[in-house]
């Protein structure tokens, strides 16, 4: 028999080790940073997530690292930050559920597909 695929790179690791560092920073950061972490997870469970996901998630990224950084070098954090971390935390949740809505309206069309087929073939 042949030998197994090679397991496929974890093109995951990277967004990940980032974010572990990020959990690691400023605390009033964190409520975007877990709404990040759990998009990734479902980005992981996702055979190919869309390329807007990872868009998303590198701007987001992007945005908390420079964020972390300013506040690590003295600046004052505006008023304005908390709302901006809490819509941040918003979209997070919001991608990660449209995601999860177009996978179960993916299973729900194959269910239809594959019942459909048996019943064609006479096994249903």
């Amino acid at each position: 028999p042949a030998p197994p695929p090679p397991p496929r790179p974890d093109l995951l690791a990277v967004p990940r080790a980032r974010l572990e560092a990020l959990s690691l920073g400023p605390q009033r950061l964190r409520p975007a940073v877990y709404a990040l972490q759990e998009l990734l997870q479902e980005m992981g469970r996702q055979a190919e997530p869309t390329p807007d996901a990872r868009r998303f998630l590198n701007v987001q990224m992007d945005g908390l690292e420079r964020i972390s950084a300013r506040l690590a070098a003295g600046a004052e954090p505006p008023p304005a930050l908390d709302s901006l971390l809490q819509d941040m935390a918003r979209g997070s949740s919001a991608l990660r559920e449209r995601m999860r809505a177009r996978e179960n309206e993916a299973l729900d069309i194959q269910i239809k597909v594959l019942s459909d087929r048996l019943r064609e073939e006479g096994f249903a």
